[in-house]
């Protein structure tokens, strides 16, 4: 199983251009779809096999590893909170609510954030956001190339 969620992993890796500084929430996030995914004679999944429960995926199907979503950066008390570009990494289990999910922002400092939103193929065709898209993902990547690790805030 470990060579088959490598596998997988690395797939996804080359088909959506997925930086190598994120392949630790890569693997967490297809080894997740592994075990909730049915195996054997018996149809049961792995989590269901280890738990006895019936596996709940529903915070699993709305985002796929480094899809351009929109997430909210609390405001001060006067005003609203901030829409932001980043990249969705996956679910972040054991912290906040449900439905709570690691970004990555423009910055680099991996964020978990319970309010996620697609950015829309109608959205994308607007030409202001297409340049913004491109600017965050060159300057994303930039500080991903660097010989620096990917740091993790948590508030």
């Amino acid at each position: 199983m470990i060579g088959e969620t490598n596998k997988r992993w690395k797939t996804k890796m080359s088909a959506k251009n997925v930086p190598g500084k994120v392949w630790n929430y890569g693997l967490v996030h297809e080894s997740t779809n592994m075990s909730h995914i049915e195996r054997g004679p018996d149809g049961r999944t792995g989590y269901e096999r280890m738990t006895g429960n019936t596996p709940d995926i529903s915070e699993m199907l709305d985002f796929d590893i480094w899809d351009l979503v929109w997430y909210h950066q609390p405001g001060t008390d006067t005003s609203e909170p901030v829409r932001r570009l980043g990249r969705w990494l996956g679910v972040a289990h054991r912290i906040g609510s449900d439905m709570c999910y690691w970004v990555i922002p423009v910055s680099s400092v991996v964020l978990a954030r319970t309010t996620v939103q697609h950015i829309t193929p109608l959205e994308l065709q607007v030409p202001e956001l297409q340049d913004q898209v491109k600017e965050f993902d060159i300057a994303l990547r930039e500080l991903l190339s660097l010989k620096v690790t990917v740091r993790l805030s948590v508030k």
